[in-house]
């Protein structure tokens, strides 16, 4: 597990640091921990190498902000975890455009960051609800926070994920039951009898369609546009309360 941390601290550095391996340690997990004063010093690191699996991200920092710096990240789509640390909690209601896992607020308590570890490891992909679609070949395994949409076509389900397309002999109607047996309810919309959306994949909805953070658009079926958006607002609620309460 490689984490880093970026704030322009240096006790705050050292701080998050020993609670990180102290975490590692009780874990049996081996963590590899880089330390950032500045942003721009996490970002040229990162487009040099990109394999950062966790980040621990102060907001408030000289030059390019914490905020900017996760909008930049998710530009490209990058799958690295972020947990906001910060000292205003004005921050706790904002950027949830850019999914952090949560907000700690300082002075940050050791327990609350153990929490939020946790919970970034599920969220990498390591321990995801798994789909697995049966194909001639064999069966492929997808991990439900990989999937974009589904879309249906005749008799068949189209699985559209960041990689690409796998088609499951299954009904859009079956492979919606399955899916919401694994995760809660307001994770996947059905926004049209042809679409279930991923919920976390929507970047905005207007009357006729929903935007994904790919810029894929797709349409909303007359009459659902008042449950597509209680179905965002409802996830989104959920992830802030779940934060607000770590």
């Amino acid at each position: 597990m490689k984490v880093a941390i970026c704030d322009d601290e240096i006790s705050q550095l050292k701080l998050m640091e020993s609670y990180v391996k102290a975490w590692a340690k009780n874990k049996n997990e081996i963590a590899e921990v880089y330390q950032y004063q500045r942003a721009e010093h996490f970002l040229f690191q990162w487009e040099e190498q990109g394999d950062i699996d966790i980040l621990l991200l102060d907001i408030e920092m000289p030059g390019m902000n914490g905020m900017e710096m996760a909008k930049k990240l998710r530009e490209g789509q990058d799958g690295i975890q972020i947990i906001f640390v910060t000292g205003n909690p004005q921050y706790a209601l904002e950027g949830y455009e850019v999914e952090p896992v949560t907000y700690l607020m300082k002075p940050v308590k050791e327990e609350k960051l153990w929490t939020a570890l946790d919970r970034a490891v599920e969220r990498s992909g390591k321990k995801s609800p798994v789909l697995l679609v049966e194909e001639a070949g064999g069966i492929v395994r997808v991990p439900i926070k990989e999937i974009l949409y589904l879309e249906s076509e005749g008799h068949d389900t189209l699985i559209k994920t960041e990689v690409g397309t796998i088609r499951s002999k299954k009904g859009m109607q079956e492979m919606e039951q399955i899916i919401l047996e694994m995760v809660r309810e307001e994770a996947f919309c059905k926004i049209h009898r042809s679409y279930l959306v991923s919920t976390a994949q929507i970047l905005r909805i207007s009357r006729k369609e929903v935007e994904l953070y790919n810029h894929e658009k797709l349409p909303i079926a007359r009459g659902k546009w008042a449950m597509v958006n209680q179905t965002y607002l409802a996830y989104y609620r959920r992830e802030m309360e779940q934060s607000l309460n770590e």
